[in-house]
């Protein structure tokens, strides 16, 4: 590999994405609309890395769905369910590792 061509490849990077509000002020998120409305929330120096905080965040979702019962049944106390509902996005899913040199993100 030419130096130039690993200098270039070394400053790729990975962006946690969430997509952008249907309108301003609502609580969905308009998971159609293009990558290069997307906000990112998170840079990640490797695919593993940006996948490992995707994978948190969608369990912190999964856990602020859960009712009182089933966090009691789970053993899940009240300051981790503060803790991750205040991570959580309301749809479980809409995440996306993206790299820093996708096309699609670039504005049309």
């Amino acid at each position: 590999m030419k130096s130039r061509h690993a200098a270039a490849f070394a400053l790729v990077g990975w962006y946690l994405m969430v997509p952008p509000l249907t309108s301003p002020g609502s609580e969905k998120y308009d998971t159609q609309a293009p990558l290069s409305r997307w906000q990112m929330l998170a840079r990640f120096d490797s695919t593993a890395e940006c996948t490992a905080r995707q994978t948190q965040l969608m369990r912190d979702a999964a856990i602020a769905s859960l009712s009182p019962q089933e966090l009691r049944s789970r053993g899940i106390t009240t300051k981790e369910y503060d803790a991750a509902k205040s991570r959580a996005f309301a749809e479980i899913g809409m995440y996306r590792c993206v790299s820093s040199d996708d096309p699609r993100l670039k504005r049309n």
